[in-house]
């Protein structure tokens, strides 16, 4: 029922901003990836994302995306549009050892998890015509995405090997997540009815989801600290193909 009534309001005040020419459906499927600030990385230790990924699940499984679009072009070629996207959620606070250092232990450890999440988002665009049947809408982005948090204190976590010590804080800050981004939409319009999509966007978070502190004390010299932190907003990427089908007002 609310998705009900915020579609209703945005199709009711889009009628006042201008006239309608017609409304459109779409859906995209995708490619999406994170992007996280990382302030320290002794030795290069923490960044083994791609090196020690041990997921069984699939490649688009973890990356993937998919998004339902409601929208309408007005005849001053401006575009409105709300979309409603599950994208996946990766955490990583993995490492990579040297392996001179580690012998006969392991070498790479760590914590790995995904989680889907929803986000909402409202778009506003402008259509520029790149010739025949093609043409090209840049969007500004407003999203919120709701992410619940197992916990909201610090996560510690220890573990003692012979030659090594791993010690992690995590720690999540907000549930509720709000962002800004653009959207480039290249379209080609083969007929009145269909449009073919590619969308290449991105989406900065606007506020500190979680951060994580990783420390390696080696036991052959247990006075130095190798220590990692990363910063996340689940600020992200993507791009998507997808189809759209024009509902006519006239």
């Amino acid at each position: 029922m609310k998705v009900f009534f915020v579609i209703l309001l945005f199709v009711v005040n889009s009628q006042l901003f201008a006239q309608i020419d017609h409304y459109y459906f779409s859906v995209d499927f995708g490619l999406n990836r994170e992007f996280n600030q990382v302030v320290s990385n002794d030795n290069d230790i923490f960044s083994c994302w791609t090196k020690c990924w041990s997921d069984k699940n699939g490649f688009f499984n973890r990356n993937g995306i998919y998004t339902f679009n409601l929208g309408l072009e007005a005849s001053k070629k401006i575009t409105l549009e709300l979309s409603f996207s599950k994208q996946t959620r990766n955490f990583s606070s993995q490492y990579l050892l040297p392996r001179e250092l580690v012998v006969n232990q392991t070498q790479g450890a760590g914590i790995i998890g995904s989680s889907p999440e929803y986000k909402w988002t409202f778009g506003a665009g402008w259509k520029k015509y790149l010739g025949k049947n093609f043409y090209y809408i840049p969007f500004v982005q407003a999203a919120y995405m709701f992410s619940k948090q197992e916990t909201e204190t610090p996560q510690l976590y220890t573990e003692k090997f012979e030659s090594y010590t791993y010690n992690e804080t995590q720690r999540y800050y907000k549930d509720n997540q709000f962002f800004i981004g653009i959207k480039n939409n290249f379209q080609w319009r083969p007929s009145n009815r269909w449009i073919l999509n590619l969308n290449l966007g991105y989406f900065q978070g606007l506020s500190k989801f979680y951060e994580l502190n990783q420390e390696i004390i080696f036991s052959s010299d247990p006075e130095t600290i190798n220590s990692g932190k990363k910063i996340s907003r689940l600020s992200h990427g993507y791009v998507s193909l997808g189809f759209s089908y024009m509902f006519f007002q006239k």
